[in-house]
């Protein structure tokens, strides 16, 4: 059941008015930044300002960030030379803005005809700590929010190139959400008879796009934070999956919503598109999978955030179709007090990582079940900036200009774990002991002791940097095959010498495109760290 095409500007509810003001407040006092961010930072400065291209180190072509649109994106807008705390926060803003306008919209294809709106997906989106917490962050969230209501208007609304443009870009976003792509397209196909194919031919002129230049600048097929994520630990995953639905009670809202289903056709009143909704919830449960299928993330709520959002979208309209059962007179009341009970559940939810409630910025944030919360980074300075100030602390820019730095090569090595401590390490090579952008420990066999956190590579980064520091923070092709002869290489990078030395020319290519292509086609086996023992 598909209803007649509402107004393409509806008219935003007070209630909706009201979720969009307390929203912005709610997303500024959350703000913060990730430590994971400065990994992006330093990618763009170093692209930006430095002349070294787009890579963490000079000369050193890995694709060690997650999300190449959003590297993209703050490399346009960092030309400004506007500060990336600033950036954040006025990304985040426009983001939610986008985002209440595009649930506003979903709201009324889904909702009955003139029924007073209560927008089940917006209050949690205005309300929620979770989804108010990645508006923020400095990583690519906000736009993966923003995508969730994308994907369900572009499966309600009249194909236009706005919401196909907006998809086929969305693989560049997060890489899970190809599958997004793919699912959801196929079911249009499906539903309507035709292949879709300017989506089609925008997808690939996006994802292949990037798909030839990451062949010719860096050599392969994937990022390296794939490679370092790609296992499988289930039984954490669940564990992080729970963190999420049970903070916000999501179970209870679908069983709500199942029941409303049943009485609604009991009472004869279907309700629209649902075959799209199940499409919804059935690519939610998709993405799902492989968040718990790698162990979640050392984050709450942050790898759930589009199946999240996506399931709340697959809701929206439900219970204005029930009130819509209701006598007139009494719609209005009942929509009013079911909104604001609804958006007061939302704001009071938090996850048990924390102590007291987020909206009193507390200290008191401990790791649960391996998880932990923003909070940790949030209190941080050296991270997170004041909110009301500018953010000129982390900011390096006048360094760049006082040391003439464009251009210049390394001259030592620093090692760390803290992505903000090698971003402002900015003269020197950085390698990051957790594997994040190192191309050798992010193809290491290394079981976790948390999401995304392999300590035992840093003992073998500590192997590593010796031999870095011999070619001063210059590395090349053969440099570890050069230690192992004059035996200063430990026995693990002896032993995989054959792997690392074709990640070596993965890392240190030409940019000859068919020799990148032979390189991106051939995949080095997982480095055996086996047994330490000292250089013999």
């Amino acid at each position: 059941m598909r209803p007649a095409t509402p107004s393409a500007r509806p008219s935003p509810s007070p209630l909706e008015w009201l979720c969009l003001a307390a929203g912005l407040v709610l997303l500024l006092r959350y703000a913060w930044l990730m430590d994971d961010a400065y990994v992006y930072f330093r990618y763009v400065d170093n692209w930006v300002f430095l002349g070294h291209g787009l890579v963490y180190n000079r000369g050193e072509y890995l694709e060690g960030f997650s999300s190449p649109l959003w590297a993209l994106l703050l490399g346009l807008l960092r030309r400004s030379t506007i500060g990336y705390w600033i950036l954040v926060r006025l990304l985040g803003v426009v983001s939610f803005v986008v985002i209440w306008w595009a649930l506003v919209r979903l709201n009324r294809r889904l909702a009955p005809p003139g029924a007073p709106a209560v927008n089940l997906p917006l209050l949690f989106v205005a309300f929620a700590y979770g989804p108010l917490c990645y508006f923020t962050s400095g990583l690519e969230t906000p736009l993966v929010q923003v995508a969730a209501p994308i994907y369900a208007l572009f499966l309600v609304s009249p194909a236009g190139w706005g919401l196909e443009i907006a998809l086929a870009l969305s693989p560049l976003l997060r890489h899970e959400l190809a599958l997004a792509l793919g699912l959801v397209a196929l079911f249009v196909w499906a539903r309507d008879g035709r292949f879709p194919w300017r989506l089609f031919f925008l997808s690939a002129a996006f994802t292949g796009g990037w798909l030839l230049f990451r062949v010719w600048y860096y050599a392969d097929l994937f990022q390296n934070t794939f490679y370092l994520k790609n296992l499988v630990d289930v039984p954490q995953g669940l564990v992080y999956l729970r963190n999420t639905t049970d903070t916000y009670a999501l179970g209870a809202w679908l069983l709500l919503h199942a029941g409303l289903l049943v009485w609604l056709f009991r009472a004869r009143s279907r309700p629209a598109w649902l075959a799209e909704r199940a499409v919804m919830i059935g690519v939610s449960l998709a993405l799902t999978a492989y968040v718990v299928k790698i162990g979640g993330d050392p984050r709450h709520y942050r790898f759930l955030a589009f199946p999240f959002v996506l399931t709340l979208c697959a809701l929206s309209g439900l219970l204005e179709a029930a009130i819509a059962q209701l006598p007139a007179a009494r719609r209005g009341l009942v929509a009013g007090a079911a909104g604001l009970a609804i958006g007061a559940f939302a704001l009071s939810a938090y996850p048990p990582q924390l102590r007291e409630h987020p909206i009193w910025l507390g200290d008191q944030a401990v790791m649960v079940d391996k998880i932990k919360d923003a909070a940790e980074h949030r209190r941080m300075e050296l991270l997170t900036p004041p909110l009301l100030s500018s953010g000129a602390s982390i900011e390096q820019l006048d360094d760049y200009r006082r040391r003439d730095a464009r251009g210049k090569p390394y001259d030592a090595v620093y090692h760390e774990s803290g992505c903000v401590y090698l971003y402002q390490a900015w003269d020197r090579y950085a390698l990051h002991t957790l594997g994040l952008t190192d191309g050798i420990l992010g193809r290491t066999d290394m079981v976790p002791d948390r999401p995304a956190h392999k300590l035992g590579l840093i003992p073998l980064a500590q192997d590593m940097r010796p031999i870095l520091r011999e070619v001063r923070g210059r590395p090349h092709r053969g440099m570890y095959r050069a230690a192992v002869e004059r035996g200063a290489a430990p026995a693990w990078i002896e032993r995989n010498l054959e792997t690392i030395e074709l990640i070596e020319r993965k890392l240190y290519n030409r940019h000859d495109f068919v020799e990148n292509l032979g390189l991106a086609l051939s995949f080095p086996d997982r480095i055996d760290p086996g047994p330490r023992r000292e250089p013999r």
